[in-house]
Formats: structure tokens, sequence, C-alpha cells
């Protein structure tokens, strides 16, 4: 499926059939869920947190939903709004996994999730988290370095690969932290240059 291409189509919760051409040059991640998903649902914060950060950059969601009935998804989205579009297939036969999209993506358990590059190939699956962010700014040309600028030390270079991960996970902050007159920060209880000390 990886380098394929995938189109999704169906029919908003509104009734309105999905205006495919409006998706053309985007990165859309074409995300299968149900209500009684608990998985699903958890994943949600997530997405629309890069979907606000992104879907000025070309970034689109479609939700495929897969619940039975219609009404069954109406009534979470209405207790719980998702800010991009909802599709189904209007035809009763073709609820749940049976949804022609399911079909087309050999979905068998949700969440599944499809990343469709601006090319309209399939660029990721099961894309999640932060996984699904440096996806983004990958296929969006947006790339952060390597090491987020904040973690940059002068002997970072030097760590072992293994350490990797205590690399990216920052210090305790201090309670607060001032510039001083040369720019630079100071921790709280430093003694400001050409300052007395307290005990002097």
């Amino acid at each position: 499926m990886l380098g394929k291409p995938f189109a999704v189509t169906g029919t908003t919760m509104s009734g309105e059939p999905l205006d495919t051409a409006s998706l053309e040059g985007k990165v859309v991640l074409v995300d299968f869920w149900a209500t009684w998903c608990g998985p699903c649902r958890a994943e949600f914060p997530n997405m629309k947190e890069a979907y606000a950060k992104y879907k000025d950059k070309g970034f689109e969601i479609i939700g495929v939903n897969l619940d039975d009935t219609k009404q069954q998804a109406a009534a979470y989205l209405e207790k719980e709004p998702l800010p991009w579009t909802n599709i189904r297939s209007e035809n009763p036969d073709e609820a749940g996994f049976s949804n022609p999209n399911a079909v087309q993506a050999g979905v068998e358990a949700i969440p599944f999730l499809v990343l469709v590059g601006k090319d309209g190939n399939v660029a990721a699956l099961h894309t999640r988290g932060q996984q699904l962010d440096r996806k983004l700014q990958e296929l969006l040309g947006d790339a952060a370095p390597a090491t987020p600028a904040g973690d940059a030390t002068s002997d970072a270079g030097s760590a072992p690969a293994g350490d990797a991960a205590a690399e990216k996970t920052p210090a305790p902050l201090e309670p607060a932290t001032e510039l001083n007159g040369a720019g630079n920060a100071t921790p709280p209880n430093a003694t400001p240059p050409n300052a007395t000390p307290p005990n002097a």
C-alpha cells in the first residue's frame, strides 16, 4: 500500500458528497474510527493539535466513520466535535468494515491511519503521536533540526547514541530565569554582574 495512490470518497455527516478536489496537493491523514473504539478517541487530542498546527500549511484530516449507524456517529460528534470532515457511506450495506474506503485500505482493526502525500500516494501508515508530527514536518517541508535548539549543548555531539532519549528529556526548569545585561539567561539565585554578594 505504501507508495500507491489512495483516495477516499463518501458522504459528509451533513449529507453532502466529499469534495475530493479540495484535497488535491495536500497532505491528508485518513483516520478510520468508530465511537466504540477507545484508542481511536484517545488519539483525537493529538490529531487536533496536529491539525491546528499544520492545517494552514497544506494538511487536512478526513475521518472515515465505521459505526453501524450514522446516528451513533452524529450523537458522538455533537458532544465531542471534531474540526475536520468526517464521512460515511450512505449505503447501510457498507457500514462498519464494509465501508468501501476501509475495504480499499484493507482495514481489519482500528484505529487505522493512512497518511497520503501531496502526490496522492500513501506516505505512511499508522502514524500517531510524535511520529505524526515528525512525518508532517517532513512532508510539508517544515523539517525541524535533529536536535531542538533548546536542547543543544556544547558537548551534545559527544554523547553516545544510546543516550539520545536522555538528551530529549529536558531538565526541570528553575522557578524563574532572568536575562542579564548581556542578554544571557541567568538562574534566579545568581548574583547579577557588578553586584555585591549579600554576605560580603
